[in-house]
């Protein structure tokens, strides 16, 4: 799929001279659909090889003609990997992107908080916020030096970006 989007993308691309908006943003669609059924695909292929692995304690067992007493937790594993795999080929269903499936399902925001740490106080953020992230955001560090409003207006949104 990504192969024939890929090639009707630079089809189009050569005979739009000048893009229409409306066809550019029907193709970006396009293109977060297919790589969002990619990803849900890599949970299908995970979610079916660690069914597999639980079910493969018990097939030479099975194969033996020994009595089968399953582990209740690899009971549940089977279930719900099965229940999965139905969840992750609905296309309706936003379960694998709400819940990061995988964490193939990163927003950009998901990336930015897992690099900001929860602070308690104003001292100790301005502190950790210097030394750590300093050198990183250097815009914001001029203005925490040179503007307390700013640096106040900083804190708090820093502060209401952690709250999670």
């Amino acid at each position: 799929m990504r192969k024939e989007f890929n090639e009707l993308e630079k089809e189009l691309n050569s005979y739009i001279v000048y893009c229409n908006e409306r066809i550019l943003q029907k193709l970006e669609n396009l293109n977060k659909k297919i790589e969002e059924v990619e990803k849900r695909l890599v949970c299908v292929d995970r979610i079916a090889t660690h069914t597999v692995e639980t079910i493969s304690k018990y097939t030479e067992k099975v194969d033996n003609g020994y009595k089968l007493y399953m582990d209740v937790n690899d009971h549940d594993a089977i279930q719900r990997g099965a229940f999965d795999i139905h969840i992750a080929v609905d296309l309706n269903d936003t379960e694998p992107i709400e819940n990061n499936w995988y964490e193939l399902f990163q927003t950009e925001t998901d990336v930015v908080l897992k690099g900001i740490e929860k602070i308690e106080s104003d001292e100790e953020l301005t502190k950790k916020f210097r030394t750590r992230y300093a050198t990183e955001f250097p815009m914001i560090k001029a203005c925490l030096k040179s503007d307390m409003m700013l640096k106040k207006e900083a804190i708090k949104f820093i502060k209401e970006l952690t709250k999670i």
